[in-house]
């Protein structure tokens, strides 16, 4: 599935063909990783975790989840269900756009958060109080390192089912693919692959993937951040991703576009090309401290409540009118006395609260009847939900009705929401109708969502798609009806 040029890291020979250790590393043991092995298909498709995309176990290109039996699994990627047959060793191309090329790594550590322990041996025993850390590792022959690899190894082998795990050790313990190693305690948790090209300032991102036991506890977006803040010290300012339809998500949150910004030259032939895929983008701001998103966020937050609350009289308080109680009942009797005749409201703008709230005797009815206003209001109502139930059921008699009949099904077309995240349909907009209070307003209201359906039919299906034609014909027909 590639295309084009690209320059394939050449794998370099780290064992032979004949040393167990290869065979233990391709075909790893029941419980390499740390993942939950299930009988599930590979195929059954999972929803999306609060932390990253539930794809279907390894499908398409890029990540994907391992089979898990939470109901909100983690994210898990990969580059591609169906990877090249052989690396391409041919020498990459002469790089047209440069970036100031930091030199190649060895085997980096990622600072750990404040309060984390120093880096324990993989094999040690586990500390009483697990705290997380990270490091970057390659195949730089050392046996630490070479250890958490086949713990990476094992852990993408498992979320990623339908990867061939030939092709995730050729690439993991490929010495131009670096990794990043999350650690809880001793263990290793999950990793994140990847293969910088430093003399064009980016790096393409090849697998990434959480554990089944540690998934939807906001890990892979602190592996990401962690990620990001050791790249940008060493030149590197954008991340490359194929990713499948189940993973956008997840890499939307982790500040990925669809949209490619930079100039073609700079990355196309020094990444690989995967048919079935989404390009994403992310730009890493060199003066951005990742791992501080969160608390830079909750302190704009703070900063703009603080502001509003300078302008605004919601945080005011105003002492209610006492209840007057009725016979007997003795809860009502204690919250308030009964208010004598001379200190009853006539007013309402004499409530405590209602003249600074801004309302006024036209706003709320001033000396009309309120009650006589309120049946005027509910008779204009009603006579306005038969016109438009008359209306909806002019337009249903169009002979293209049953292709906007029913909610489109989001499960056959997994990318509908992304291309219409405001989808509507006749049942919808039917059920609206009858709502109490009503949703409908008035008939432009109506008219709005009923286009809105044309629309997004028209937007999904390619101009000469039967349903595009289908769309257009059904929008001439609704601007008919209303307009009778």
């Amino acid at each position: 599935g590639r295309r084009g040029r690209f320059a394939a890291a050449a794998c370099a020979p780290i064992l032979t063909a004949a040393d167990p250790a290869l065979s233990a590393m391709v075909d790893p043991a029941p419980g390499d990783g740390g993942a939950k092995a299930t009988g599930e298909p590979p195929a059954k498709r999972a929803r999306t975790g609060d932390d990253g995309p539930s794809p279907t176990p390894g499908a398409g290109p890029n990540p994907g989840l391992g089979p898990k039996p939470d109901p909100d699994p983690e994210a898990g990627a990969g580059t591609s269900a169906t990877p090249p047959p052989a690396p391409d060793t041919s020498p990459s191309p002469a790089p047209t756009s440069t970036v100031n090329p930091s030199p190649a790594p060895s085997s980096r550590g990622v600072s750990p958060q404040p309060g984390a322990s120093a880096a324990p041996e993989p094999g040690a025993a586990a500390p009483a109080e697990e705290k997380l850390w990270s490091k970057i590792v390659t195949n730089d022959g050392l046996d630490e390192n070479l250890i958490t690899l086949v713990h990476l190894k094992g852990i993408f082998s498992k979320q990623l089912p339908k990867m061939p795990r030939r092709y995730i050790v050729r690439l993991v313990f490929d010495r131009k693919h670096y990794s990043i190693a999350l650690f809880k305690g001793n263990r290793v948790v999950g990793g994140i692959c990847y293969r910088p090209v430093f003399e064009q300032g980016i790096a393409e991102i090849a697998f990434c993937a959480i554990t089944a036991t540690e998934q939807v506890k906001g890990l892979g977006t602190r592996m990401m951040n962690e990620l990001k803040n050791h790249v940008k010290t060493e030149g590197i300012r954008y991340f490359l991703t194929y990713a499948d339809n189940y993973a956008i998500g997840y890499f939307k949150k982790q500040g990925f576009s669809k949209t490619v910004s930079m100039p073609r030259e700079r990355w196309y032939g020094y990444i690989k090309d995967y048919d079935g895929g989404t390009l994403m983008e992310c730009y890493i701001h060199p003066t951005i401290d990742y791992m501080a998103v969160v608390s830079m966020v909750e302190a704009q937050k703070a900063f703009i409540l603080e502001r509003i609350q300078e302008r605004s009289l919601a945080h005011i308080e105003y002492q209610g009118l006492a209840k007057k109680p009725e016979d007997g009942d003795e809860k009502a009797a204690g919250a308030g006395a009964p208010l004598p005749a001379s200190e009853r409201v006539e007013n309402p703008l004499d409530i405590p609260g209602v003249r600074e709230a801004g309302w006024t005797l036209e706003t709320i009815g001033g000396g009309v009847d309120v009650a006589a206003r309120r049946r005027d209001s509910e008779r204009d109502r009603s006579g306005l939900q038969s016109t438009l139930k008359d209306l909806l059921q002019r337009v249903k008699s169009h002979d293209t009705v049953d292709i906007f009949a029913e909610p489109v099904d989001v499960v056959s077309y997994p990318d509908y929401l992304e291309v219409n995240p405001d989808p509507v349909d006749l049942r919808t907009i039917g059920e609206r109708l009858v709502e109490k209070p009503p949703y409908y307003r008035s008939r432009e209201m109506l008219l709005a969502d009923l286009m809105r359906m044309v629309e997004n039919c028209k937007r999904f299906n390619p101009e000469g798609h039967d349903f595009h034609m289908a769309a257009i014909k059904m929008g001439d027909h609704i601007l008919n009806v209303f307009n009778r």
